[in-house]
Order: C-alpha cells, then sequence, then structure tokens
C-alpha cells in the first residue's frame, strides 16, 4: 500500500481491521485500477467515488488525517479536547487523526456528521476499531445532516474542537457562487457559536484556484464581523 509515512499505527491498524487488506503487501491490480478511477473521477462527475472503497481508504484517508495531525502538531499542541464535532466526516479521516495523536488521550465524546447516511456506520467503526479496547467510555454519536442547511445543526451544544476537512470546497460550487458561498458563510458563523471557552475549529480545505477564491471572500467578511 501507499501510505503517508509515518501513518499512526492506530489509524493503519483500523485500515486493515475494516478492508482485510495487509498494509505491508503489495496492491492487487484491481485495487490500483480503482485508484486510478477515483483520480480521474475528482476530475470528471462520471466516476462515483465511495468512501468505503478499499482504494479510497488507504490513500486518500491517510493524507487527509495526517494534514490534521500537521495542524494539531504545529498549531494546537497543548489542545487536549473532551470533545470533537467532526464536521462532514466522510469517513472520520480527522476524528482518526485526533484519536491517534496526543490531543485524543482526553477524548470522550466525538459526534460525526455528514449528509450520506451510509458512511457513519463506516466512520463510527474506523473510530471504534482507532480508539482500542481500553476506550470502552468514549461516546460516538451519528447524525445526519445537510451542511449546505446550517440550521440542522444543534444549538444548544458546544464542543471543544470543531473539525470540517475538505467540506466547505463542496459547497462553494464555482458554477452557483452566490448560493453556495452564502452557505459557507452561515456555517461558518454557526461553528464559532458552537466552539466551547477555549474551544478550536479546524477549516482544511484543499481546492481548485476558483473555489479557493470563492472560500477567501467569505472568510474575509467573516474577519470584517470581528469573529
Amino acid at each position: 500500500m501507499s501510505i503517508p509515512n509515518p501513518t499512526p499505527t492506530a489509524i493503519v491498524s483500523a485500515l486493515s481491521r475494516e478492508t482485510g487488506l495487509d498494509p505491508f503487501s503489495s496492491p492487487s491490480p484491481a485495487l490500483v485500477s480503482r485508484l486510478r478511477a477515483l483520480h480521474r473521477g475528482y476530475r470528471s462527475p462520471g466516476v462515483r467515488r465511495e468512501a468505503s472503497d478499499a482504494a479510497y481508504l488507504w490513500y486518500f484517508l491517510p493524507r487527509a488525517a495526517a494534514r490534521i495531525s500537521r495542524i494539531l502538531s504545529a498549531v494546537l499542541p497543548s489542545l487536549r479536547p473532551r470533545s470533537l464535532l467532526d464536521l462532514g466526516c466522510g469517513p472520520a479521516s480527522a476524528s482518526l487523526a485526533v484519536l491517534a495523536s496526543e490531543a485524543g488521550a482526553a477524548l470522550e465524546r466525538i459526534v460525526l456528521v455528514d449528509a450520506d447516511r451510509r458512511v457513519l456506520p463506516l466512520a463510527a467503526r474506523l473510530c471504534r476499531a482507532a480508539a482500542g479496547p481500553g476506550r470502552d467510555g468514549l461516546s460516538l454519536a451519528m447524525r445526519r445532516i445537510d451542511l449546505s442547511r446550517p440550521p440542522g445543526l444543534p444549538r444548544d451544544e458546544t464542543y471543544d474542537l470543531i473539525v470540517a476537512s475538505s467540506l466547505l470546497a463542496e459547497m462553494a460550487d464555482p458554477r452557483s457562487p452566490p448560493a453556495r458561498g452564502d452557505s459557507v458563510l452561515a456555517l461558518w458563523r454557526r461553528l464559532f457559536r458552537l466552539a466551547g471557552p477555549g474551544g478550536a475549529v479546524i477549516l482544511v480545505e484543499p481546492a481548485t484556484r476558483e473555489i479557493s477564491r470563492s472560500l477567501l471572500s467569505r472568510r474575509d467578511l467573516i474577519l470584517e464581523e470581528g469573529a
């Protein structure tokens, strides 16, 4: 398998358990073919991307987790959240990164949110596998919410850490920038209200130039408001 080095053992173990594949063996031709199709899918709407694909899990998940890991170690090294809200969680790349880091030692509660109800059980299984048997007290909740409609988010809860990884870019569709941009702006405003005292919000958005410009314009509006 081709995974970033070093990928935390907890993440490698969880992926191996979920897919039944040995991370140190050579990938099968079918897996390589599927990975090529997934790469094409990011440039073509004709190729379907399923988070449960072994090729997706082994290639894209560790890379997405590594981005969160770098932020935690370089920007928030002392953060020890007890609660985590993972928005647009997909297969829980962000939650896995937190669980596998020093920040994850204090975690008591993870709330996984995604618009796709099919991916939520997968995300929960991976989190439970990464947490290991010694974390039976860790609470995992799954919520199906369309994040393009921010009112769907809870109003009476706060979290020590909120993560949205590769979520906003999908909302900021360059084919309809005003509507999508307004959805992003509304979501950002809600996120800052959901962060508890001393809490942190991590937004990670690798995106095309057009989408990045749309997101940056909304970011500037938030900064002007003093958020």
